[in-house]
């Protein structure tokens, strides 16, 4: 036997019929000759041949509960009989006595006492002399975590740093993990830790940064900047959570209190006695998007859930969505007042939820919630009565959280610079979005749509006026009146973005206006009578409806002009389909550019939302600088016309195709992926100088989806402006180029370089862009002016 071999000795009972100790030593990069003795005298018979050899044990590790006979008892100053519990203590007293007999060459040198109750043995050990200051105690888990045995139930939790496993890496050369961390990449190598967890880590120079970006836990980020129900204070104050409410399926946004409206009147009218609305609709259809500009919360039962998800992303407008059969929740009228009511409660002593219109309720979409009663049928959302107490969610408030963001962003930009990953963009309609989108590090503004310009109600007028007037003169006044709003906005807009820099880009999408989202089922068949064709949006429409688009690019470019906006400006084309439509309307926006002395200020994008567009690719990159994909209406495409405002149809086709996961509108379905990966090819193929990037919501936080953004050389995507979506998307988008590292773009091309790579600066929640708000922004006097005009 080799003279340096290590040797450790474990009396114990039981657990060496659990833990291959021989290999456990060897997993942890220790040559050990590892001894387990079911009882007393097989250890000391080991002990003995050992010390005949020459050889001290390093480690005497004796159970806490070891059965080990009556010969002890002399030992053990209160006498305990074999049975008593205290027996570990008293086997190593026994080693310990017998060792004072020996040379010190072949004394053990160090002594541990392994227990499921670790502070129990401590408790006998503080009144023994002879062993208090010689033996340390270690929870039993340690050992039989590392080994991958799983737990038991009752064992105590971890402790973090155990005394044997910092004295084996110590003194014997041991490699045993010593934190949370450690231990799950020791049992899982693959394993995802939390990013505290991997903070840590890099903070104290146990791992490299690019390794702990590799495993953080991305599941639960967004969570963190979403405001959440106080659970502690609210079960202080009596407050249920547990079940008795209604538990919604989906939720997006934040948590708040407000009172029930169940119209814009009504919602007007609490805004006007100082209270925030809770907007409760049945369903959510394209002519709802307007409702937005006066709502705080929405509570929605039943069908339009993907469509309201869109749309209130950038909004941080809180929303619970759920369908009726799920919900059990429905709208009921009683004396001229309506309520919510759900069915009776078996648990609740067969009552109802009830809460009426202006009654104060609270909605939360973040952290997980149960029934009580079933302990399943957990919710992304849930609504209850009264005011319940609300826990801000901004981790960059306090120094330390913001520290540990901060520390994993830098490590995510590091890695997209370094491994040629894309550039992170906001999805930004208003100037407060687009200060907010600047604050928490987007690279640019990848989509600004110009269509959610049109929320308030003398804006939504003129538009309609364009639309479906055929007089001349009427046509001319609605284009004036919307083209002096639009610059107004352009101008607040591009003085958010030029703060941020030369690099940053703003892409402004010309109008794509579903009829149905602007005009009411008369007015969409009048129009549709008008133009002679259905479905009529985005360039189609504009096409129809001669210098609608021209009167954009003016706002634009006389907004640009006066500003002196000096980024990078880029005007968007919608739902382009054929080459020749996009050639039209690209002769139009550069007259116009001309005209202001802007020809060398923008660039031409289109919007990839079609098959034809997919099919005719190569020819679209000829004629631009830049496309995008439109991964919503693109989605729909390819599912054969799916609806995402139809959910119900959603999931019988998931659930005919066996589609396991998420929707194909909140991640990108097989299909859409192959539409990308052939665009992008073609497009490279005729214009290698094209730039090309996505914006739909799928790659907001969905690790597959930016991973294939990832492998298939996109340049950015584009996400909701929010904390929620584009921090978490930041940190998904280095990981992606850790995993998929791309050196060039095209053969023989070097990647884009992006260089605007910034972090949140300060606390979001405590510092609102000043000087930005637009008149229909947050402005309750001028939303209930708007819609008392309407209803007037």
């Amino acid at each position: 036997m080799p003279g340096n071999k290590k040797r450790i000795l474990i009396i114990d009972d039981d657990i060496g019929t659990m833990v291959d100790h021989d290999a456990l030593f060897k997993n942890c990069g220790m040559d050990a000759e590892v001894f387990v003795a079911h009882w007393l005298q097989e250890g000391m018979d080991k002990l003995k041949e050992w010390a005949a050899d020459g050889h001290p044990a390093d480690i005497v590790d004796s159970d806490y509960y070891v059965t080990t006979g009556p010969d002890l008892e002399d030992f053990h100053p209160n006498n305990y009989d074999a049975n008593n519990g205290y027996n570990g203590v008293s086997a190593i007293g026994h080693v310990m006595k017998w060792a004072e007999t020996q040379p010190e060459s072949v004394r053990p040198k160090k002594y541990f006492l392994h227990s499921k109750t670790s502070e129990q043995p401590w408790r006998v050990i503080s009144h023994m002399p002879e062993l208090k200051d010689k033996v340390d105690v270690y929870d039993t888990e340690e050992l039989w975590e590392i080994a991958q045995l799983g737990e038991e139930d009752g064992f105590p939790t971890n402790r973090g740093h155990s005394t044997l496993r910092q004295y084996c890496n110590k003194n014997l050369g041991a490699n045993f993990p010593l934190t949370e961390a450690q231990l799950k990449l020791f049992k899982q190598p693959d394993a995802k830790i939390e990013l505290q967890e991997a903070y840590y880590e890099v903070l104290e120079g146990r791992m490299a940064p690019e390794k702990a970006l590799k495993h953080i836990d991305i599941s639960n980020l967004g969570d963190e900047f979403r405001d959440s129900i106080d659970r502690e204070k609210a079960e202080a104050a009596g407050i249920e959570l547990s079940y008795g409410r209604p538990g919604f399926e989906r939720g997006i946004g934040s948590a708040t209190v407000g009172s029930l409206a169940f119209s814009a009147e009504e919602a007007a009218e609490l805004h006007r006695h100082g209270k925030k609305a809770i907007l409760v609709l049945e369903e959510f259809t394209p002519q709802d998007t307007k409702l937005l500009s006066i709502a705080d919360g929405i509570v929605l039962l039943g069908a339009g859930s993907e469509h309201l998800e869109v749309v209130v992303a950038n909004h941080n407008i809180p929303a619970v969505m759920s369908n009726k059969e799920d919900l059990e929740l429905k709208i009921e009228e009683v004396g001229g007042k309506k309520r919510l009511v759900s069915k009776p409660h078996q648990y609740r002593e067969g009552k109802s939820f009830v809460a009426e219109a202006g009654e104060e309720v609270t909605i939360a979409t973040a952290g997980t919630y149960y029934r009580g009663y079933d302990d399943k049928g957990t919710t992304a959302g849930m609504m209850i009565k009264g005011a319940a107490p609300i826990e801000i969610g901004d981790p960059f408030k306090y120094e330390h959280t913001a520290d540990v963001y901060n520390a994993a962003i830098d490590w995510a930009d590091a890695a997209r610079q370094k491994h040629g990953g894309f550039s992170v963009k906001a999805n930004a309609d208003t100037p407060e979005q687009v200060a907010k989108a600047i604050e928490l590090g987007a690279e640019g503004v990848g989509l600004l749509r110009t269509e959610h310009m049109f929320f308030a109600e003398e804006r939504l007028a003129a538009l309609q006026k364009a639309l479906l007037t055929d007089d001349a003169a009427e046509k001319k006044a609605a284009f004036d009146s919307i083209e002096k709003f639009q610059k107004d906005d352009f101008v607040k807009i591009f003085d958010a973005a030029g703060k941020a820099g030369q690099d940053f880009a703003v892409t402004i999408r010309l109008l794509d206006a579903p009829p149905e989202e602007f005009l009411s089922p008369s007015q969409v068949a009048a129009l549709t009578a008008k133009v002679g064709e259905k479905n009529m949006r985005g360039v189609q429409l504009a096409e129809k409806i001669p210098g609608l688009y021209a009167m954009q690019a003016e706002a634009i470019f006389d907004a640009a002009k006066e500003t002196g906006y000096a980024g990078k400006l880029e005007v968007m084309i919608p739902l382009v389909r054929t080459v020749a439509e996009l050639k039209a309307v690209k002769h139009e926006v550069a007259e116009i550019a001309k005209k202001h002395g802007m020809q060398d200020r923008y660039q031409l994008r289109a919007m990839v939302e079609t098959l034809e567009a997919v099919k005719c690719a190569g020819d679209i990159a000829k004629e631009v600088s830049g496309v995008s994909f439109g991964t919503n209406d693109l989605t729909a495409e390819a599912m054969g016309d799916m609806k995402r405002d139809d959910i119900a149809a959603t999931r019988e086709w998931m659930a005919k195709h066996n589609h396991v996961g998420k929707s194909p509108f909140l991640t990108l379905a097989k299909p859409v992926k192959a539409m990308i990966k052939e665009t992008v090819e073609a497009a490279r193929k005729a214009n290698p100088d094209i730039d090309i990037g996505i914006c739909g919501h799928q790659v907001a936080g969905d690790y597959p989806s930016i991973q294939f953004c990832q492998q298939v050389g996109l340049d950015s995507i584009s996400v909701p402006a929010s904390a929620e979506h584009l921090v978490s998307s930041r940190i998904i988008a280095g990981q992606a180029a850790l995993e998929h590292p791309r050196i060039q773009q095209t053969a023989g091309k070097p990647q884009k370089s992006f260089t605007s790579l910034r972090k949140p600066r300060t606390s979001f929640t405590e510092s609102a862009p000043t000087g930005t708000t637009s008149p229909d922004g947050n402005d309750r006097d001028s939303r209930n002016d708007q819609w008392d005009r309407n209803k007037d």
